[in-house]
């Protein structure tokens, strides 16, 4: 009984000082990645890469597109829109231009005319193309491998109802036969406000402020970063021991997700009427049960589930690259080119 006890004590005489360890290095470690971060040095070792991502997300360093004042202005019914013409968009992983239309994000050129019907995305920066170059988003990719008119008229931050307000305004229903919406997990918040006018005004008054301060996450001094880097540095490694002894599941269901997306898609059936409709999504963390197949309430809607890999995402920023827009055109192309597979949707 003594040996036992003594093997524990030695055993957490060793956890302690493992702990008092890698408390101790932490900090210098997530001090030298948040430098090296901001001289746009991504690191692909995974301590070192939770650390930059951190920083990047938590600590003011990530640039916020539609927080620039020469990609959008403000519009009174969907909060903002973008602003004609090209705008650069940067962060430590991409350096891009994003030129824009009336039709929206800038289309690659299409060799002749074509009188088939187009095709219109809907949805938030994923679809938008946050981080690629216009010729690179996955509505070129589709465009490109379609031979059909693809109108990107996505809007980085946008939920649902903004997305199928901005199609309706657009001018382009009567142009098209398909449309792809790509859901993103924060569409739920604007698509559960349907009806409340005083969170979309909340939601107006909020990005007046930040639009007419001109901010953005990334308006830290390099000084100011480094606090901010040293003093989350302590956080860090904390969060880290608290997940490795007491791991919470993380579950992304869509259940609730389709609960509040259902009723948005139903208060614009005018719009989506005698329309092939799919909804998508390409979120990081993947929902789990994210459905496929025909919806059982609605005709015209179905369900895909895109299979993306790890790699086509950026390390960092977590949008899609341009692999990663490539592969969802490709999937995209490949499921418009088959007969739809009335497949019912569980709930």
């Amino acid at each position: 009984m003594t040996g036992a006890r003594s093997f524990i004590v030695k055993a957490c005489g060793f956890v302690l000082i493992a702990a008092m360890l890698y408390l101790s290095l932490c900090p210098g470690i997530y001090l030298v990645s948040s430098v090296l971060l901001t001289q746009g040095i991504v690191m692909r070792p995974k301590l070192l890469r939770d650390f930059q991502r951190d920083f990047y997300n938590d600590r003011g360093f990530r640039k916020i597109w539609q927080a620039q004042r020469d990609c959008v202005q403000p519009d009174e019914r969907l909060i903002y829109v973008p602003r004609i013409g090209s705008c650069r968009f940067t962060n430590a992983e991409f350096d891009t231009t994003l030129h824009f239309e009336k039709d929206g994000r800038a289309r690659n050129g299409m060799s002749e005319k074509h009188s088939v019907a187009g095709i219109a995305i809907l949805g938030d920066s994923y679809a938008m193309g946050w981080g690629v170059n216009d010729p690179e988003t996955f509505a070129n990719v589709l465009q490109d491998e379609l031979k059909r008119p693809v109108y990107n008229l996505a809007v980085s931050s946008y939920g649902t109802v903004r997305e199928l307000l901005r199609f309706e305004q657009s001018g382009l229903m009567d142009q098209v036969d398909t449309i792809l919406i790509q859901y993103a997990a924060n569409d739920f918040m604007e698509n559960a406000a349907l009806d409340d006018q005083e969170k979309f005004r909340q939601a107006q008054t909020l990005f007046r402020e930040m639009f007419d301060k001109e901010r953005s996450s990334s308006d830290h001094g390099w000084l100011d970063s480094i606090r901010r880097a040293v003093s989350f540095s302590i956080e860090k490694p904390i969060r880290n021991l608290r997940d490795l002894f007491l791991p919470r599941p993380r579950r992304n269901h869509f259940g609730p997700h389709y609960a509040s997306l259902l009723p948005v898609l139903k208060r614009f059936a005018s719009v989506l009427d005698r329309k092939r409709v799919v909804v998508f999504s390409v979120d990081e963390p993947r929902f789990e049960d994210f459905p496929s197949g025909r919806d059982e309430t609605m005709a015209n809607v179905e369900f895909a589930d895109m299979k993306i890999d790890a790699e086509n995402y950026y390390l960092i920023d977590s949008h899609l690259n341009a692999a990663g827009h490539a592969r969802v055109g490709h999937l995209l192309a490949a499921m418009l080119s088959k007969p739809v597979v009335a497949l019912p949707l569980s709930q």
